[in-house]
């Protein structure tokens, strides 16, 4: 038997799955796995920018960089639909963590 938070927790997660946003990042990646190579590429945008996010650079010239290298990628129609799709569930993710982050408090010390 569940209990009511997990209860919950399968509910908001199964609404965050039927969220035109997520179908629509499903949809895309299905299409762009079906040319391996352009997936590879999209990958490793993906991993440069999140290492970026993840590191001590100056944030605005490395992001500058990582656009100007991808640039004839991100004017690849399915590649910036794919993109917009993923940051659209990524903000999505972002709001439900943020919400409970500002609902739940826990107190830490002071150092």
């Amino acid at each position: 038997m569940m209990d009511i938070i997990t209860e919950r927790l399968y509910a908001l997660t199964e609404a965050m799955k039927e969220d035109s946003d997520y179908i629509r990042y499903l949809q895309l990646e299905e299409e762009l796995e079906r040319d391996k190579e352009l997936k590879k590429k999209v990958d490793e945008y993906r991993l440069r920018n999140y290492y970026l996010q993840e590191s001590d650079v100056d944030l605005y010239e490395a992001v500058d960089e990582i656009d100007r290298e991808f640039r004839d990628l991100r004017k690849i129609p399915i590649v910036n639909a794919y993109l917009d799709a993923e940051l659209s569930v990524c903000r999505m993710i972002q709001r439900v963590m943020g919400a409970i982050s500002e609902e739940i408090k826990i107190t830490t010390p002071e150092m």
